[in-house]
């Protein structure tokens, strides 16, 4: 047992204790844990510091040949200003001129060709319409002396004064020519119709006589008079007949006539005076108690009429009634589907306003900016295949009530919204337009070019157009908006 306790002892100096015992041991790993973690925690700090010193080393390298790099692209750049300006000195143009110069300046050597080549096509077109200004004097002046019209050459006051003579001078001529024409259209139509009527009373004459001919008279008096004796005797054989006629209806079909022939001829006027009065007075005893009776009918009547006016006057009572209520029945009806209809409108109208799709949204942001707020709504209507806008008055107008340039500006906003729309669901497309300003006053002409360029932080845009305007529009909608300058391309 001594020699137990001797030997752990002895182990136990080197570990620094005085003696091996259970808590001693525990004491010890535990220090020994922490050597072992103190170790570990020392490899990994020696292989960052060696980590970092290979990093260094490697940048130092960088930086070695970034300088020499550097170096080599001062020497180019300085070898490339002294080519420059070499460039410079032997087209005798000053020395301060740098490649952006340079473009800034082929930009306006570009437009002041362009504006050089206009103003020698007016200057041709000028030319021209002298020349034609001269042939044109050299037609009048013969005209103007001809017809004893003031004229001067080199007045163009009084040649156009005397154009304005010799216009209404041809426009006088014009009608005395005309109505020349008429009335020698007129003098043959009268002339034919002379031949026509001479033709017809020679036709006339000859009918005429052969009429005095065929009655044996021997003149056109004549045959005149005897005309009106055989006229008059028609009317006697009328008068005749008519009177027999008469005398038969009064005595009957047949024999009777015979007989009242041979009664008339046995009485005398006397008699018959008699009998006339006795009728009449039984006519007048006749006509008053006809008058009476008719007056009792008539009284009768009304009663009757009275009787049925109160049983009529009743049921019209109750028609009315009947209908008064059927009235207020519908008027009720009336203001219900009035009041529906109003809210329907008011929820139709409602809803175009806020549930409109976005292509229709966003056109009507571009719409509004282009026409400066002229047109401030652009909706399309609930049912129909067709888009309406609305000013600031609310006035409403379809595109056919546009302006050209209006319409063309609707479209072009619905294309916008179209672009937007479709690039928040899908990659962005390039777009290109050609000459889109054609019929656009310059004032909507910039702010479209505005819309447009704030297009372009979406999309690419490609601008295809042959004015030099066109182009200063852009840049200047460009730092309007605040980005960068477009890029000009020159297509020769």
């Amino acid at each position: 047992m001594q020699s137990l306790q001797s030997q752990m002892t002895r182990d136990a100096a080197p570990l620094g204790l005085d003696m091996i015992d259970e808590s001693s041991l525990q004491a010890a790993e535990e220090s020994l844990d922490e050597e072992e973690l103190g170790l570990r925690e020392r490899d990994r700090l020696l292989q960052i510091l060696h980590d970092a010193e290979e990093l260094t080393k490697r940048r130092q390298i960088r930086v070695k040949d970034s300088a020499v790099a550097v170096d080599r692209a001062s020497h180019e750049l300085d070898s490339a200003k002294n080519e420059w300006g070499q460039w410079l000195k032997t087209r005798g143009l000053l020395d301060t001129f740098t490649p952006e110069t340079a473009e800034v300046l082929q930009r306006q050597v570009e437009l002041g060709r362009s504006q050089l080549k206009t103003v020698r096509s007016w200057q041709l077109r000028i030319k021209a319409i002298e020349k034609d200004i001269d042939e044109y004097v050299e037609a009048v002046e013969p005209l103007a002396l001809a017809f004893d019209v003031t004229f001067d050459r080199n007045d163009w006051r009084i040649v156009a004064a005397a154009v304005d003579s010799l216009s209404a001078l041809q426009e006088e001529v014009k009608d005395l020519v005309k109505k020349r024409v008429n009335a020698e259209a007129e003098l043959e139509d009268a002339k034919s119709q002379l031949e026509e009527r001479t033709s017809a009373l020679q036709k006339g004459e000859e009918e005429l006589a052969q009429l005095v001919q065929s009655g044996g008279a021997e003149s056109v008096e004549d045959f005149r008079v005897r005309a009106g004796h055989a006229e008059r005797r028609r009317e006697l054989d009328d008068r005749v007949r008519t009177a027999l006629d008469g005398l038969q209806r009064l005595s009957g079909p047949g024999n009777p006539l015979e007989s009242l022939k041979a009664e008339l001829g046995g009485t005398d006027l006397q008699s018959i005076t008699d009998a006339i009065v006795r009728l009449k007075d039984e006519q007048a005893t006749a006509d008053a108690r006809y008058g009476k009776l008719s007056t009792e009918r008539g009284s009768i009547q009304t009663e009757l009429d009275s009787l049925v006016g109160e049983e009529e006057s009743s049921r019209l009572r109750m028609d009315k009634n009947v209908l008064e209520e059927q009235i207020r029945g519908h008027a009720r009806a009336w203001s219900r589907l009035t009041l529906a209809k109003n809210l329907l409108i008011e929820a139709r109208r409602k809803y175009e306003r806020e549930r409109q799709p976005g292509v229709v949204r966003h056109a009507q942001k571009f719409f509004a900016a282009i026409t400066d707020g002229r047109y401030r709504q652009v909706y399309a209507p609930l049912g129909e295949q067709t888009i309406t806008v609305a000013d600031a008055d609310r006035r409403t107008k379809k595109p056919f009530e546009l302006s050209r340039g209006t319409r063309e500006q609707l479209f072009l906003s619905l294309r916008f919204g179209l672009i937007r729309e479709l690039g928040q669901r899908t990659e962005p497309l390039p777009v290109i337009v050609d000459e889109v300003f054609v019929n656009f006053d310059p004032d909507r002409a910039l702010r479209a070019a505005v819309a447009f360029t704030e297009l372009s932080c979406t999309n690419q845009v490609l601008v295809f157009t042959c004015h030099p305007t066109i182009v200063e529009m852009f840049i200047g909608a460009s730092s309007e908006v605040g980005i960068g300058e477009p890029t000009v391309v020159s297509i020769e």
